[in-house]
This record gives structure tokens, C-alpha cells and sequence, in this order.
């Protein structure tokens, strides 16, 4: 798509801001993207509105598009600020790029960030180190050499910034042309900056914060104002909510259900562990997996048909595609060594339960059974199985765009609590004997409608 760019954090946001949003859009006639930090910013520091607030006002400033720049790029320093940013608008389709800086002069600006990336620029780093100085006093005094007077122009923080997005452009060769709209009066279009506020708000000093904002304009800003308070103070609960839910995961990790034993402690119900194969269409279809391949060696493994495979996969508006539940070990062997052999991204497996009755049919009536979710449907299974089930434990991950883990994730894991055993007051020999007489007894009466019997002590 044809648009502008804007690199940001508007945290908060302020009049400066909104005339830079409102000078992209006047110049290029284009829609506005912004790619914005999410609830971190530079510095490493915790955003002072959350991501959706935020968002919400760079819209009613102007933007179109709001994009989020990834964590560990809005977290970074200012390069790997400004090249995230860049690549993110480029990746948008974004032909034009639009910032803020001290000088106004994009040609200056320019002209340092080619000089900053020249090969011998370094070697002028060093020798101006070995006299003893700073590294930032030594680069500004090689640019100094390099360019002359415009040196000057890097003791500015948005001048920095914005030669950062020059470099970015430059050394990506991306298709980006750039514009700059100057700051005046310290850089912050005759007002305090988004920095002064953070700290009046970190001191707890609320009113000096929102007087310094009427300062800058931004309650002048009717809409914008009753938007923040509705954001901050009455559906804060809302967002925070929708912001764990959007940037996290959670992998349900199923407990061991208890064992239920005879009166001498022979197991009548155990369960052993086995695995669900799934495949995420959507990731399978995002890196070029050939589904005819994989549906046609999945069902020679599994024993499916090949049409169901490929049903399965062509859903790419799911993430979780359950194929074939509780394999056994050699089953889901075959599964990985073929998934690792040729390198295939979408087909995973999970742990889960099965639940076996060693002694086949005996008790069966009284036992019961479970379904596929492992919770009791019948017999002592469905009346004991608060009891039996346990509590499922969790893995909660950070995710990305299109549920994709984070780099530097954030993860924390929940173990599960294994289901209480059960010992009954029945005795499998007893009942196995008693079990055969009834049998035998029902084929030589030729009985129609079964038979029960009961032991008792002589």
C-alpha cells in the first residue's frame, strides 16, 4: 500500500506528536502508519498508558494504522529502535517516512547518517579514543572531520533518533523516501516533553502532570481527553485484561489420573502416558509445507486417509487441528523422526492420558470409563472423579503476530497436580470367580436378561 510512516511511542501522547501525524497526512495526502511501542519502551521502562490507549489516540490524532513494534526492538537502543521501526513500515508496504528533529534539515541529517556508515568511520572512532576522550565526544569529533560543523547536530536527542532512521534506510536499502518536521523550542514544539510528564507521573505527581499536559495542549483536545480518562480510569480493567489475553499463551498440561485399586491393592484402572498429534494449518501453510507430501506419509503412519489429513490442513483459520489422539510412544516416534527428517513446520504433539483396565472386563459395570477428555463418564470413574482427575497444570508463554512465540519470551510454568488414588473393598479374585459362575451359569440356562450374584463370608 502506498502511505506514510510514522516510528513512535507517543507515551504519552502530545500536541507535537499530533502536528507531526497532521503534517505526514497534509504533505503526502496518505494514510498514516504508525509503528508504535507496545506496553515497554526505550530504556527498558513501562509505558505510562498502555498500548491500546495509546493507539487509540494516535487514531484520533491522525493516524490510520497503528502497528506494534515488537519488545525486544522497543526496548533496545536507539539503532535498533529506529532500524525495527523502519523495517516493520517497509514490511507494511509503507513508502514514506515521516519524523521529528531538532535541525529540520533532512540533508544534514543525511549526510551524517552516510558518513556514520562509512567502513573508515571506525578507524576515526579510534584514534580519536586514544587521545582520551569519550566514545561520544570522540564519534561527534570523527563526524566532525567527515562533515564539519553539522557534527553538532548529534548532541540533539531527535536529531539522533532521526539519523538512526537515515541509516536504517540506507543500510537495508529499502525503499523508503524520508521527510523531517522540525521541533522548536527545545525540541518540543513550545512545550514541556513526553519525558517531563513520565517523570512527574513516576513521582506520583499526578497534578503537575496534567497541568504541564493543558501545557502542551492535549486537554484543549476535548475527545482526546474524555478518551483518556475512559482508557485509564474506567476501562482499565477491560484493557489490562485484553492485553494479557492478546500477548499470552496457556498450554494446558494434563495431570496423571489416580489408579483405582482392589482391597490387596491390584490395580483395577491405571493410566500410562501417550501423545496427540495436531498440525497448525496456518503455520504449515506460512512456511510452504506440501500437505499432499505430509498427508500421504501422516496416513501410512497413523492409519488415516489422506483426504482427512488435508482437510484438517486447509482450515487455516485454526491454530489447533487435533489429527490422532493418544499414540503410543513407537507411533509418535515415527511422527517426529519424519517431521525432523524433512524439516516439516506445523505437525506437534502433546502429552496426554490413557486410561487402560488391565483386567479387561472385569468390574467393568462398577468401574465405569472415561471419555476422551479423561474425566469419568460412567461407574466409579464419573462418582470419584473430583477425586481421581487431579488439577491440570499450565504453560503460559508471551506470543506474537499470528500466535507465534516472542523472541526473549516470557514463560512460566504451572505444574499438575496428580489425581488421588482409590482403593475399593472388592476383591478381584473373588470377583473374578464369581464373575465366571455367572457367565457359565448364563450359558447353560440360555438367560436372556444377564445375572448378579453376591459373596458373603460363610
Amino acid at each position: 500500500m502506498d502511505a506514510v510512516g510514522v516510528v513512535c511511542e507517543f507515551d504519552p501522547m502530545h500536541l507535537g506528536h499530533e502536528r507531526l501525524l497532521r503534517q505526514a497526512k497534509a504533505d503526502t495526502g496518505l494514510p498514516v502508519v504508525c509503528a508504535m511501542s507496545g506496553n515497554y519502551i526505550q530504556r527498558g521502562g513501562m509505558a505510562c498508558l498502555n498500548k491500546f490507549a495509546r493507539a487509540e489516540m494516535a487514531v484520533l490524532c491522525g493516524a490510520d494504522l497503528v502497528v506494534e513494534l515488537p519488545t525486544p526492538w522497543a526496548m533496545a537502543t536507539a539503532e535498533r529502535f529506529a532500524d525495527g521501526g523502519v523495517s516493520l513500515l517497509a514490511g507494511c508496504g509503507v513508502k514514506h517516512l515521516y519524523f521529528g528533529s531538532e535541525c529540520g534539515d533532512i540533508a544534514a541529517l543525511d549526510a551524517a547518517a552516510e558518513a556514520l556508515l562509512r567502513e573508515e568511520f571506525q578507524a576515526d572512532i579510534l584514534r580519536e579514543l586514544q587521545t582520551g576522550l569519550s566514545y561520544a565526544v570522540a564519534r561527534q569529533a570523527a563526524l566532525e572531520k567527515r562533515i564539519g560543523g553539522s557534527a553538532s547536530l548529534l548532541s540533539q536527542p531527535n536529531n539522533t533518533l532521526a539519523v538512526e532512521y537515515l541509516k536504517a534506510i540506507r543500510r537495508r536499502e529499502l525503499p523508503l523516501s524520508a521527510a523531517t518536521v522540525r521541533r522548536t523550542d527545545g525540541g518540543h514544539h513550545g512545550a514541556a516533553s513526553a519525558s517531563q510528564i513520565r517523570k512527574l507521573l513516576g513521582r506520583g505527581e499526578y497534578d503537575a502532570a496534567f497541568a504541564l499536559m493543558i501545557c502542551l495542549g492535549i486537554l484543549s483536545f476535548c475527545a482526546v481527553a474524555a478518551m483518556l480518562v475512559k482508557l485509564m480510569l474506567i476501562d482499565h480493567d477491560k484493557y489490562e485484561e485484553k492485553a494479557i489475553r492478546n500477548q499470552t499463551r496457556s498450554t494446558s498440561v494434563t495431570a496423571s489420573r489416580g489408579t483405582i485399586y482392589d482391597r490387596n491393592m491390584d490395580v483395577l484402572a491405571a493410566s500410562s502416558s501417550v501423545e496427540n498429534i495436531f498440525l497448525d494449518p496456518l503455520e504449515l501453510e506460512q512456511n510452504d509445507v506440501d500437505v499432499d507430501a505430509l498427508a500421504r506419509n501422516l496416513a501410512q503412519i497413523l492409519d488415516l486417509e489422506e483426504s482427512y489429513i488435508k482437510e484438517q490442513a486447509a482450515d487455516t483459520s485454526m491454530r489447533y487441528k487435533v489429527i490422532k489422539r493418544k499414540q503410543s510412544q513407537d507411533v509418535c516416534d515415527q511422527v517426529r523422526e519424519y517431521i525432523s527428517e524433512n524439516n516439516i513446520i506445523g505437525v506437534h504433539l502433546e502429552p496426554d492420558s490413557l486410561r487402560y483396565y488391565p483386567n479387561h472386563e472385569s468390574a467393568s459395570q462398577l468401574l465405569g470409563f472415561t471419555n476422551t477428555e479423561n474425566k469419568g463418564s460412567e461407574g466409579l470413574e464419573s462418582y470419584y472423579n473430583s477425586i481421581l482427575e487431579g488439577t491440570a497444570g499450565a504453560v503460559i508463554t508471551t506470543k506474537g503476530n499470528n500466535e507465534t512465540e516472542m523472541l526473549y519470551s516470557y514463560e512460566k510454568y504451572y505444574e499438575a497436580s496428580d489425581g488421588d488414588s482409590l482403593v475399593l473393598t472388592i476383591d478381584l479374585t473373588v470377583q473374578r470367580a464369581l464373575e465366571k459362575q455367572l457367565n457359565d451359569a448364563i450359558d447353560r440356562y440360555d438367560v436372556l436378561n444377564g445375572a448378579f450374584g453376591i459373596v458373603m463370608d460363610a
